[in-house]
This record gives C-alpha cells, structure tokens and sequence, in this order.
C-alpha cells in the first residue's frame, strides 16, 4: 500500500508540473483581460487580467491540494478516534486495525485529489481556450462533459467508500 500512496503523490506532483507548465506556456499568449467567468450559454460574463487569472489558479491550486491532500493527512495523523465519523468504527479502529485503517483513508484522499487536479487543469484549459480564440466563449459541450465525468467519478468515489468500510465477511 505504501508504493501505490507514493505512486499517487508522484502522479500529483507531475499533475502540479503540468498545471503550471500550462500557465507559463499561455500567459504570454494570453490577453491583457480576459473572460473567466462564463453563463449556461458559454458566454462570458466576467472578465479580469491574465495576471490576475494565473495568480487566483495558483492559488486555487494550492487551496486544492491543502485540502484535498495535506488536511486529511494532517487530521487522520492527530485527531483522536472520537472525532472521526466512520461506519463500524469500533472494528475499524480496534488497536490491530488503526493504523491500517487511517492509511487506508489516506490513500482513498489521492484519487479524489487526482481527479481534482485533472478536472482543475482541463477547465483551465477550457477558459484558455475561449481567450485564445477570440470568441469569448467557452467550449460548453467540453465543459459539461467534464462536470459529468467529475459527477460519476464522485458517486463511484462515495459508493466505493461505503462499500469498503461495511462489515467484513
């Protein structure tokens, strides 16, 4: 299990690589103002400045992965058993199953970081493009598709989780 978490930080850490290769590959290329905010039509509705729009992304960025990664490993480190909420806790945290327990949790963290990441960069990519294109307009079919995918990955994600903390057999 230790190779598989350090697999996922690696493939976060190349995902980081790629988020901020896209910002400094396109930022040159970009308008001084651009349209970030976009209505259900894929019009755009809100504008700001490229330096604005690569600043706020790096630090949804690294909001993401505070929370998505670094908080969890930081709470299932040092919050006592008491405040964690779990189905069957009681067998989960038994003293020969805590520690497997708690890193089991951590490693069901990076997939959804993963997943985060991906969907971030991809609508990065998205608005990027509608700037780059002149048209103002973001690409809604794209768009939806990946909130859909972000959906099902999240009810697989949520389906998953519960199934791996029922009682075993």
């Amino acid at each position: 299990m230790r190779a598989s978490i350090n697999n996922k930080y690696i493939v976060l850490l190349l995902l980081v690589v790629v988020f901020l290769t896209q910002m400094l590959f396109y930022y040159p290329r970009l308008p001084d103002r651009m349209a970030t905010h976009f209505g259900a039509s894929g019009v755009a509705d809100a504008w700001q400045s490229k330096t604005f729009f690569v600043l706020f992304e790096s630090i949804m960025l690294i909001f993401v992965m505070v929370s998505v990664v670094l908080v969890p490993a930081i709470c299932l480190k040092y919050l006592p058993d008491e405040l964690v909420r779990l189905p069957n806790k009681e067998y989960w945290f038994a003293a020969e199953r805590r520690d497997a327990t708690r890193k089991k949790i951590h490693g069901m963290m990076l997939p959804f970081a993963i997943v985060v990441l991906i969907f971030f960069i991809c609508g990065s990519q998205l608005v990027i493009n509608a700037n780059l294109d002149g048209s103002g307009k973001i690409d809604n079919c794209s768009m939806y598709m990946l909130l859909v995918a972000l959906l099902i990955f999240v009810v697989l994600w949520i389906y998953r989780l519960c199934r791996m903390w029922a009682m075993p057999k």
